[in-house]
C-alpha cells in the first residue's frame, strides 16, 4: 500500500471486505508482505501464520540437469491442471490460468503437475508429488536467460524439494513474508503459490 494512505483505515476496510467476500468458503489463503502491521492484522483476523522463505539469484547453468517429462502447455491443457491445484490447495487454478499465461508466461505441463513461469521465475507451480514438482521447477529455472536474476517466492514448510532445487541451482535463500491460512485447504505442497492468483 502507498505510504501516503497508510493508517487511514483503507487496508482495514479492504481486508474486512475480502474476508466478508470469502465468508463461508472452505478455506482461505493470504500471501503477506513482511510488513509488521499487515501480519498483525491477518493474525488478529483469526488466520494461522505459515512461515515462508524465498530464493533469488542467477541460475548456475552448469548445474541444470536434463529434465524429462515436461513439455510446453497449450490452452487444451488448462482444464487438466485443475486436479493438480485441487490436490495442493483444495481448489483449481484453471479459471485463472488464461489470464496468468496471457502475458507471455509459458505454461509447462508434466503428467503429474504444471507450472507457469516468467523468464525462468516460477509464477505458479502445483504437482501431485515432489518428483514432478522438482522437474517442473528445474524446467522453469532452465528457461531463464543467461545472467538473468530469478526469484522463487513463497517456499513454505515441507517444501524440501524446492529448497534443495534452488540451492543446487546456485540461488540464495532469504526470509519471505508469511502466508496466513484458515479452514480446510490441501497439504499446500508440492506448491509454489502465485501472489495474485494464490
Amino acid at each position: 500500500m502507498r505510504p501516503d494512505v497508510q493508517a487511514r483505515g483503507v487496508g482495514r476496510g479492504l481486508l474486512e471486505a475480502t474476508l466478508a467476500y470469502g465468508d463461508g468458503a472452505r478455506g482461505q489463503i493470504i500471501l503477506s508482505s513482511a510488513d509488521p502491521k499487515a501480519m498483525r492484522r491477518y493474525a488478529r483476523a483469526g488466520l494461522q501464520l505459515v512461515p515462508m522463505v524465498a530464493a533469488a539469484g542467477i541460475v548456475d547453468r552448469s548445474r541444470v540437469p536434463a529434465v524429462d517429462g515436461v513439455r510446453p502447455g497449450t490452452a487444451a491443457d488448462i482444464e487438466r491442471t485443475a486436479a493438480f491445484s485441487r490436490h495442493v490447495r483444495g481448489a483449481g487454478h484453471h479459471v485463472d490460468l488464461p489470464e496468468l499465461t496471457s502475458h507471455e508466461r509459458p505454461l509447462l505441463i508434466h503428467e503429474r503437475g504444471f507450472a507457469v513461469h516468467d523468464n525462468g521465475t516460477p509464477k505458479l507451480l502445483a504437482a501431485l508429488d515432489d518428483e514432478a514438482a522438482t522437474a517442473l521447477l528445474w524446467a522453469c529455472l532452465a528457461a531463464s536467460g543467461p545472467g538473468a536474476t530469478v526469484l522463487v517466492d513463497f517456499i513454505g514448510p515441507g517444501q524440501d524439494w524446492a529448497v534443495q532445487t534452488v540451492l543446487e541451482a546456485g540461488l540464495a535463500l532469504s526470509p519471505e513474508g508469511p502466508a496466513f491460512v484458515r479452514g480446510e485447504l490441501g497439504p499446500m505442497r508440492p506448491y509454489l503459490p502465485s501472489g495474485p492468483y494464490l
